[in-house]
């Protein structure tokens, strides 16, 4: 069984005030299924704090008011708070941290008196305590403070801020725990709260009156007396438990007790010790905390709970925005979507602050190690399709899709006796697949063969037609590895194969299936468009031409190859053939704002013609290049706001353009800003696309060093230049065997030209 208990500090009704911590906390107790350890545990608590008032009164005057329990609590007497209560909470503080471990005072068992007077050390206890607390960030949840709120939802209106603050940590504890694995019986200690007295007249009087409480008079004969509201009762928390248990779907929760009740510090009175304990905890965190904001009190609240427990997985929660993040990833775990909480915990790493740290440095970790302990088969095969969509579609975010890659993969040995068809261990293949796609995007050829070949290994299971469009990115990954010999040899194969299999097709009649070939056809033919790119040979451009044929004009596919043949235009100076393409590619739009807005318009899109990144990449590139002259100052202001319109636009307002090409994107803006001269500009550019990349291999590492030359070049500064591009070789050297005996310029000028035929195509 697990007992629950919880009380609360600060102002919850003052949160505008914002000059202490507000939060509540608490403890559970883990009796290990030993209902009998509990009862040992509510009378070593007793027999612990009887102890420390002992101590607190020896060589007291007043020695006599040390009792248990009034001792522990303040009665509004200021003279018996600073000679009675401080001494007795000075010393609960020093103590808790022992009593909390071991269950000892001072180094010494705890002792009670049996009925015939005899008094017995208790026995060792046999569970343990988590502390748990949910502290109010300085922002909270921002979506309920706003104008649109109503009365039941604002958090600054009456008690909100406390109700909504108790739901979130009971739906945490009992039917979201990310450390108590199962929650099946709990006892429920929980104080009551009442408001505070206030004149008839007071603004909050009238608003919890508008919320239905009922005032009630301090002093009932006086006409003007002061008036306050009792806000929780038991029936409060009952609907909030019965409602978390049909929404967690959890019938066979059992509550052993529900014991909801005002804290009374008075002799006789049985069945606190956990609520006085929850109080104590309260007030140690809280006292003189460190800090005079949420982030530095989280911080000092984290410190303390772990010299208390002398554990890290203490339940530290933030009332905060991350948090509704956090909830929503969970339920979709505790929904068997793998993918979509994976990619919930991925977004989350883009928030900032240390209520954000807290939950990416533990509960998305945690949520992460609930998935990989026992994952469900079903939810491991939906979410590697999903995964498979999203890196064939426009929607793409390579460094998200590589992180859930990983996850997915690493599931893989605690499912493998689930592999036992040819049906059940396609999805293999297919995860494998998605692994070749995901190393593509972020230039690491090398592991990307390691995935070809597991492919290869089970290809037997595929139909032929999936696995040459498997072999296709190995065209793709050779040309990542600067092996342009090999990909020209690659595609030349693969197009005799689609040669063929289209013949096939056209044998047994099956419908798409075009004079010249069909679908998969163009993108081999695409394929073998971008090698002849990558070597500026000028067959690029009616080899792409070719391809474009197979796809439906104006199509996802066409687009795609479409802004190569634009970055081939680019790298080779064909300023009137890039911007003819590119008037069609961005739905004939010429004027460089109305195609910066088609981007954000298309791109935004559930199921769009392109990708945001990519188009922004080919439209800013031709823009430096060739139209520097048609930059007004309106579209760089807008060009500076694009991440911003584009995370309003998919209701995304952290959204950060992050992940290949995002470091050449940022290098074209640092660029423009050194054509406008606006150094500060240049600064902020050169540091997002230093740490714009976040799963990167060799490949994109080369493509961010090498634009960082490029820069140097632009600006001058010849001697830096020579000396990051000394270091660059002595990298492709290290890490692309073409280079390794490759003979390499000594002289700088010479170098960086070199360099510069290496890296072409959509490598700058």
């Amino acid at each position: 069984m697990l007992t629950f208990s919880l009380d609360e500090y600060g102002d919850f009704e003052g949160i505008k005030n914002g000059n202490e911590p507000i939060y509540i906390a608490g403890l559970i107790y883990d009796d290990a299924d030993d209902d009998r350890d509990t009862g040992i545990e509510r009378n070593r608590i007793k027999a612990y704090y009887q102890a420390v008032i002992a101590e607190a009164a020896i060589g007291a005057v007043n020695a006599s008011e040390f009792t248990y329990p009034e001792a522990l609590h303040s009665n509004g007497n200021r003279v018996r708070d600073y000679q009675v209560v401080r001494p007795v909470k000075e010393l609960v503080r020093i103590t808790l941290r022992e009593f909390i471990r071991h269950g000892t005072y001072r180094g010494n068992k705890l002792t009670w008196v049996n009925r015939q007077g005899i008094t017995r050390d208790f026995v060792d206890r046999k569970g343990q305590y988590h502390i748990f607390v949910i502290l109010k960030s300085d922002k909270g949840m921002t979506r309920l403070l706003g104008a649109n709120a109503g009365i039941l939802a604002k958090d600054d209106f009456a008690s909100n801020l406390y109700f909504h603050m108790a739901d979130e940590m009971i739906a945490r504890l009992i039917f979201y725990n990310p450390v108590i694995r199962e929650v099946k019986d709990v006892w429920l200690d929980i104080a009551t709260r009442t408001s505070a007295n206030m004149e008839p007249s007071d603004p909050m009087v009238s608003e919890y009156k508008r919320q239905g409480y009922r005032a009630n008079k301090c002093d009932e004969n006086d006409p003007n007396s002061k008036v306050y509201f009792s806000l929780t009762n038991p029936d409060v928390y009952r609907s909030v438990i019965a409602e978390e248990i049909i929404d967690a779907d959890r019938p066979d929760l059992v509550i052993s007790s529900f014991h909801v009740t005002s804290i009374m510090y008075r002799s006789g009175i049985k069945g606190m010790e956990f609520l006085y304990m929850a109080d104590s905890i309260c007030s140690v965190l809280g006292f003189d905390i460190d800090g005079t904001t949420a982030d530095e009190w989280l911080n000092c609240i984290m410190s303390r709970t772990s010299v208390i427990t002398g554990r890290t997985d203490n339940l530290i929660f933030g009332y905060d925005e991350i948090d509704a993040v956090y909830a929503k990833a969970w339920a979709k775990y505790k929904d068997g979507d793998y993918y979509k909480a994976l990619s919930i915990a991925f977004d989350a790493c883009k928030y900032e602050g240390a209520f954000a740290e807290l939950y990416k440095q533990i509960w998305f970790k945690k949520l992460e190690e609930r998935i990989l302990e026992q994952p469900e088969i079903t939810a491991f095969n939906m979410a590697v399709r999903k995964l498979y969509e999203t890196l064939n579609n426009n929607t793409l975010d390579q460094d998200k899709c590589f992180y859930i890659l990983n996850v997915l993969e690493r599931m893989v040995p605690k499912l493998e006796g689930r592999f036992r068809s040819p049906e059940a261990k396609r999805i293999l293949y297919t995860l494998y697949d998605t692994g070749v796609t995901a190393c593509c995007h972020i230039g690491d050829s090398k592991k990307a063969e390691v995935y070809f070949e597991k492919c290869t290994e089970s290809s037997s299971l595929v139909s032929l037609e999936d696995y040459l469009n498997t072999r296709n990115k190995m065209v793709v990954y050779c040309c990542d590895y600067f092996e342009l010999e090999r990909a020209e040899e690659l595609s030349d194969e693969n197009l005799i194969y689609q040669d063929l299999l289209s013949d096939l097709k056209k044998d047994i009649r099956l419908p798409g299936v075009r004079e010249d070939g069909y679908l998969s056809m163009g993108k081999a033919l695409s394929q073998r468009a971008q090698v002849y790119a990558f070597q500026r040979d000028e067959r690029a451009e009616e080899a792409f031409r070719k391809a474009l044929e197979h796809f439906e004009k104006g199509s996802a596919n066409y687009k795609i190859s479409q802004s190569y043949l634009m970055h081939y235009y680019l790298d080779t100076a064909q300023e009137e053939a890039y911007c003819a393409e590119a008037e069609i590619y961005f739905d004939g739009r010429n004027h460089l704002t109305e195609q910066l807005k088609y981007i954000l318009e298309e791109g935004s899109r559930h199921d769009p013609l392109i990708n945001m990144k990519y188009a922004l990449y080919v439209w800013i590139r031709g823009l430096y290049l060739f139209r520097m002259k048609e930059v007004s100052d309106r579209l760089w202001m807008d060009l500076q706001k694009i991440e911003k319109k584009f995370g309003k636009k998919i209701g995304n307002k952290d959204w950060k353009l992050t992940g290949h090409p995002a470091e050449l994107i940022f290098k074209y803006m640092k660029l423009i800003a050194m054509v406008r001269q606006e150094p500060e500009l240049e600064q902020m550019y050169a540091e997002r696309m230093e740490n714009c990349l976040i799963y990167y291999g060799p490949t994109e590492d080369a493509i961010r060093r090498f634009g960082e030359i490029e820069i140097l070049h632009t600006k001058g500064d010849f001697m830096q230049r020579d000396e990051w591009s000394e270091e660059l070789c002595c990298f492709l050297r290290d890490r692309f065997s073409i280079f390794k005996d490759m003979e390499i310029p000594e002289d700088g000028e010479v170098r960086y030209q070199w360099l510069q035929d290496q890296m072409t195509f959509m490598y700058r």
